[in-house]
């Protein structure tokens, strides 16, 4: 039972680890692992418990010790890692935020132009910030979309830069919008 405590527990820093870093930059890949993470917990929870009750008879309650380990561990990882991941993606945008500020006077400035249906493509510089960027402009105001994350099934998220820093017709329909900076909201699907 030792082995299989020290299994659970291996089991849940895993998934709590890569459910930190699927919360931190959310991509499909990402979900895929820290998915398969919880679902090994899962079964390990299942497996822990069988042989508790199996071995109950000689180890009393110390046969469910691996059982309780995946129990508390699943709920607790996951809401601990998606409020950590949360908090980094958030760190991670204050310290681009220069970057972010440079592109949006790049495209004002007319050196960096929309095509057509108002995507741009960044300049190699500035690829990492964010994998689609599109612009907008309604009676004056400018409007920039850097989405940066993605997930399954069609799940999206980024960041909008709007020139007179409040909400406008554009964003409706996005389930989050949260200001994180003067003219900047954090958006998502």
């Amino acid at each position: 039972m030792k082995k299989l405590a020290v299994i659970c527990v291996i089991a849940v820093i895993v998934y709590f680890g890569l459910l930190t870093y699927f919360a931190a930059h959310e991509t499909m890949l990402r979900e895929l692992f820290a998915g398969v993470a919880g679902f090994a917990v899962l079964i390990l929870m299942l497996i822990s418990f069988v042989l508790g009750v199996v071995t109950y008879h000689r180890n009393k309650f110390l046969a469910f010790i691996p059982f309780l380990i995946c129990l508390f561990g699943l709920p607790t990882g996951f809401v601990g890692a998606i409020a950590w991941g949360e908090s980094i993606k958030a760190s991670n945008f204050q310290k681009s935020l220069p970057r972010f500020t440079k592109v949006v006077r790049l495209i004002e400035n007319g050196q960096i132009k929309p095509d057509a249906r108002g995507e741009i493509q960044l300049l190699a510089s500035y690829s990492d910030l964010a994998y689609s960027t599109l612009t907008w402009t309604n009676q004056g105001e400018r409007t920039i979309e850097f989405l940066t994350d993605g997930a399954f099934p069609v799940w999206h998220a980024g960041y909008i830069y709007t020139s007179s820093g409040v909400t406008n017709e554009l964003m409706k329909g996005r389930n989050c919008i949260e200001r994180v900076n003067t003219n900047w909201f954090y958006v998502s699907d």
